[in-house]
């Protein structure tokens, strides 16, 4: 499932109710491969922030745009959380082992 949010001009502000869908996500050291209704690829520029439960990176997709990619634990659960954020709008992936 996956949340949306747009940048309110103060900040981003998230939809209440998740869209259900399936989605592979792929991670090596240079990129990130998101294969879903649209796949989605991001290029790791550099890391920005790596804590404990969250990392942050400075990437660009495939058009050349600059977006943040924040991976880390969602809320409670062990569930992962992959957020793809641009200056305007961002979404997250609830994402789910299937093992």
């Amino acid at each position: 499932m996956y949340y949306t949010g747009y940048n309110d001009g103060t900040e981003m502000v998230w939809n209440q109710y998740p869209t259900k869908c399936d989605v592979l996500v792929q991670i090596e050291p240079a990129e990130i491969n998101i294969y879903s209704e649209e796949p989605q690829t991001y290029h790791i520029i550099q890391i920005d922030v790596r804590e404990e439960n969250m990392a942050r990176w400075t990437a660009i997709n495939k058009d050349g745009i600059r977006c943040y990619v924040y991976m880390g634990k969602y809320g409670e659960s062990n569930e992962l959380g992959l957020t793809i954020e641009f200056n305007d709008y961002a979404w997250t992936y609830v994402v789910v082992s299937t093992d």
